[in-house]
């Protein structure tokens, strides 16, 4: 393996945060109806735990409630305007 391959994998490695298989529960939202997003996250990758997750808003939404459904969960939006851009659920 060439230098430049060994350090653009040792860059990905690092580089790459945790991909924990999180996904919606309704996969479909009909188009100027309210819809409730509901992020399943069964586990995290090799042993460890999913600790946060950030969702980000996107345009043409125009209202956003977090909800958080676990004990101990806190979530919190990154903007402090009308229509956040990001949401981000931590444990």
């Amino acid at each position: 393996m060439s230098k430049t391959s060994w350090l653009i994998l040792i860059g990905a490695l690092v580089a790459s945060p945790a991909a924990a298989h999180v996904y919606l529960e309704g996969k479909q939202a009909t188009v100027g109806a309210s819809y409730k997003a509901v992020f399943a996250v069964p586990h995290g990758c090799s042993g460890s735990p999913t600790v946060k997750i950030r969702v980000q808003i996107p345009e043409g939404v125009i209202a956003v409630k977090p909800m958080p459904k676990a004990a101990g969960t806190s979530m919190s939006l990154r903007d402090n305007i009308a229509t956040p851009t990001t949401i981000t659920a931590t444990s």
